[in-house]
């Protein structure tokens, strides 16, 4: 009985480091949700992968975190390859990336655009400039 239950927990412990690393290697950026989500998003696979005993490695949630992210986010990643191997932890990036949501968000708001009005209708003959 012991040795079913083990195999049935193995079996279903696999299933999941499979479905865990396919939704990682697959995840993107959701524009519609923060940068904190997307981080947390991220880490809640590698949590899962860490209960069934297959954690990955930080530089590598690391990697996974910063490639998911759009293009906008291109200065951040380049940013970090200049930061100590040492110092690069899962927590490093996080406020980082908070300010560069910040900044993207300036530049990013829709700019004001200025309506002019024309009037139509109006069946007026040799329209002339009057002085």
């Amino acid at each position: 009985m012991w040795l079913k239950i083990e195999t049935q927990y193995a079996s279903n412990a696999a299933d999941l480091e499979n479905n865990c690393l396919t939704s990682l290697y697959n995840f993107k950026y959701d524009s519609g949700k923060d940068i904190i989500s997307h981080i947390n998003c991220v880490l809640g696979f590698t949590n899962k992968l860490r209960e069934i005993g297959k954690p990955m490695q930080e530089l590598h949630i690391i990697n996974i975190i910063l490639s998911s992210l759009p293009e906008s986010y291109a200065r951040a990643r380049s940013n970090w390859n200049t930061i100590p191997v040492a110092e690069r932890t899962v927590i490093n990036p996080t406020g980082k990336l908070k300010a560069e949501e910040k900044i993207i968000a300036r530049y990013l708001k829709p700019a004001q655009t200025e309506t002019a009005f024309l009037a139509e209708g109006m069946n007026i003959p040799n329209n002339q400039c009057y002085s």
